[in-house]
């Protein structure tokens, strides 16, 4: 749904995440956004704001949002076999308490 990039913000001197919405998706990023803004939770990420840029393209939107060290969940769910089974459960159980935080507050991620 969207491609995210690091970025740093020059006016609060801090580091920040950059997250475009993917070709086909730019209606749903806004949604997202709104509805996710309102989350505070230690195992979600915080959304700082939405923004829209004219390019040559076209509109893009893009949110700024916390930037957190790590990878790519996605990317690395193909290697959790490598990864000590007291540790895959402790973040898998950490991922999901910052799902249903989502989940009560009726966000449901990528939709």
């Amino acid at each position: 749904m969207g491609i995210v990039y690091e970025a740093f913000d020059e006016k609060l001197e801090r580091r920040i995440a950059l997250k475009c919405a993917k070709s086909g998706f730019h209606k749903r990023l806004p949604p997202e956004v709104r509805h996710a803004s309102d989350i505070s939770h230690p195992n979600v990420c915080r959304i700082f704001e939405i923004h829209t840029a004219n390019t040559a393209r076209g509109e893009v939107e893009f949110l700024t949002m916390e930037f957190l060290e790590g990878g790519n969940a996605g990317r690395a769910s193909g290697s959790w076999t490598v990864v000590p089974g007291a540790v895959r459960s402790r973040s898998l159980y950490r991922f999901c308490e910052g799902v249903a935080a989502a989940h009560r507050r009726d966000v449901i991620h990528g939709t």
